[in-house]
């Protein structure tokens, strides 16, 4: 037989079955003899409400992260194994003076300059598979000290690496002032 439709009511009803819910949408067609039928669509939309809440609940978790990412006072990097930039917060453009719209989509490798990063640490994580810091200074000549750490997949192969920086000027400074006053000290006393 052949039917047309028409049109359909927009309410979705909902009943539970084994507890389950499920959805139904009841619409009129008529038949080639112009009588009307009443049809019935029945719809298991519980794969994709719980597929839906599950999508909405990682969001939700990827919006917490990224606040807390950007609320770090740290700079904080994330590379792929091969150094391509994938994250960046805001915090690392101060501590490193690098802009981060000069990160995004950029390789490592595109930074190192003979002055300023003779090498990324992202580089020797992944040569050595290993968390390394190393001191760096800036290009407005602030010191900082940078810290890589892998993280590897399954297999043992480095899929990111996540890239730590933090200004250390102030405590350099600190200790400059300190040995100046122990050197101090020490005259005075040989002094007496």
């Amino acid at each position: 037989k052949k039917y047309s439709l028409n049109t359909p009511s927009s309410l979705i009803e909902e009943f539970e079955y084994n507890d389950i819910k499920l959805h139904y949408q009841i619409f009129q067609m008529v038949d080639s003899k112009d009588e009307e039928v009443t049809g019935i669509i029945l719809l298991n939309l519980h794969d994709n409400i719980k597929v839906h809440n599950e999508l909405k609940s990682a969001k939700h978790t990827m919006e917490e992260l990224e606040e807390i990412l950007e609320g770090s006072w740290d700079g904080i990097l994330v590379t792929d194994g091969d150094g391509n930039v994938l994250y960046v917060n805001s915090s690392y453009e101060r501590v490193a003076a690098i802009r981060v719209e000069d990160l995004k989509n950029k390789n490592m490798r595109d930074l190192i300059n003979p002055v300023w990063m003779k090498n990324s640490v992202a580089f020797v994580v992944r040569d050595t598979k290993k968390t390394v810091s190393k001191a760096q200074v800036t290009k407005d000549g602030r010191d900082i000290i940078v810290t890589g750490t892998p993280i590897f997949d399954e297999e043992g192969n480095i899929k990111k690496i996540v890239i730590n920086a933090r200004d250390i000027t102030e405590i350099y400074r600190l200790r400059e002032e300190l040995t100046k006053s122990k050197e101090h000290e020490l005259r005075y006393y040989e002094n007496i």
